[in-house]
């Protein structure tokens, strides 16, 4: 099929895009009941969240395949951490104190991680290796300025307990992808208001720490996914989201709306958060839910709804979220689908139409596209300057030749 148009990508992405897409993509509930579900984690078709039903805050789960959800813990005092596999992480106050454990789903038993005498908690786990902030250092009686929590790691394999980072200042918000940990680091935090964050890691293969960035103000909540560590940075004056590839030491912004965006996840290419460009002066804190690809450096909405929605989480192409929408929160999701990556990439090619011409150069775009949803554009002005874009339906290449 061949069109002939000086509006070449607003055709291509009429003809390719799936309905609603302005609005973001089809979502779909993944739990609705009474009480707060909150902070939903996934991995492969299993989400996993906070639940409030019961007037406890315990962990529930759910196998998208299956048409029930199941409860996974009840001991009325956990918090959800990270999921790889089958096997999930959290911190539980059973006992009084945030300790760290673990089961393999749907059905293995409890596993106690870390019951050291302070608090454990957020955890995280990938592969054999589970991590944590952790307490035993950080004294009670200060401001929580003065605090002192370090990240500690545990390999499930041999059972032993690994002291990550136990700097003389505040760590928290671990992540871990592989042999790569990454934390928020309070170390440069030398005034008042103690507001300079920064983002640390460290290698479980070499026993190597190193910072991911120091730039100025802060810099929090980590995610990592194979080389990319993503973070959302405030050196702008308000919240954004930036990126650093650890195997080339480039950083570079992810998003940088002039509202705030936060808590971001990753995996693969795709990088998600919580957005607040669409919040009325009134209504702060009605997040939206976004995305970026890093291949394409192409944004777009994922759910654009009006009410409260917090932090996404990413596996595969499958996100979920809680959503304040019937009264209490609720978890929802979205695929994002190939014939929107398509459409989405097809964006990629808009410096192409828009290079500013020249007086008395005429242009002809020309869109083909293929059965297999491949997407090409060719652009010929009269002044002989020529541009061929090819955008791949599946987001893995992208090659421009100008």
């Amino acid at each position: 099929m061949w069109l002939k148009t000086t509006h070449l990508v607003f055709a291509a992405l009429l003809l390719l895009a799936p309905t609603g897409w302005t609005s973001g993509f089809s979502e779909f509930p993944v739990y609705q009941g009474p009480g707060f579900q909150l902070h939903p984690v996934v991995s492969g078709e299993l989400v996993v969240w906070n639940d409030y039903r019961d007037g406890y805050w315990d962990i529930y789960g759910k196998y998208l395949s299956e048409p029930n959800d199941l409860a996974i813990t009840t001991s009325r005092e956990s918090s959800v951490g990270g999921i790889d596999g089958g096997f999930l992480v959290w911190s539980d106050s059973r006992d009084g104190k945030a300790d760290v454990y673990g089961k393999h789903l749907p059905s293995g038993p409890e596993v106690a991680i870390c019951l050291a005498p302070s608090p454990q908690g957020p955890a995280d786990i990938s592969g054999a290796y589970v991590v944590w902030k952790d307490g035993r250092n950080s004294p009670t009686n200060v401001p929580p300025e003065f605090w002192n929590n370090d990240i500690y790691g545990y390999e499930l394999q041999t059972g032993s307990e690994i002291p990550i980072c136990t700097n003389p200042a505040d760590q928290i918000n671990p992540r871990i992808d592989g042999n790569i940990v990454v934390w928020q680091d309070g170390r440069n935090r030398f005034f008042p208001p103690f507001t300079e964050w920064d983002i640390y890691g460290y290698d479980l293969s070499t026993e190597q720490e190193f910072a991911v960035t120091n730039a100025p103000w802060a810099q929090a909540e980590p995610a990592i996914s194979g080389n990319v560590v993503v973070w959302m940075d405030v050196r702008n004056d308000n919240w954004d989201i930036y990126g650093k590839d650890l195997s080339t030491g480039i950083e570079f912004p992810i998003c940088r709306d002039p509202f705030g965006q936060g808590q971001p996840s990753i995996d693969g290419n795709i990088v998600v958060w919580v957005d607040y460009r669409n919040t009325t002066p009134e209504g702060w804190g009605q997040g939206d839910i976004y995305g970026y690809d890093l291949l394409t450096h192409t944004e777009f909405p994922i759910s654009l709804d009006p009410s409260d929605q917090g932090p996404p989480q990413i596996s595969g192409n499958l996100v979920v979220w809680h959503v304040r929408r019937n009264g209490d929160r609720d978890i929802y999701g979205a695929y994002i689908p190939e014939p929107a990556s398509t459409s989405l990439l097809a964006l990629a090619a808009l410096p192409l139409l828009r290079r500013k011409r020249r007086s008395g150069c005429t242009r002809e775009g020309v869109a083909e596209i293929s059965k297999q949803s491949h997407l090409r554009l060719h652009l010929v002005d009269s002044c002989d300057v020529q541009g061929t874009a090819v955008v791949l339906s599946l987001g893995r290449e992208v090659r421009i030749d100008r």
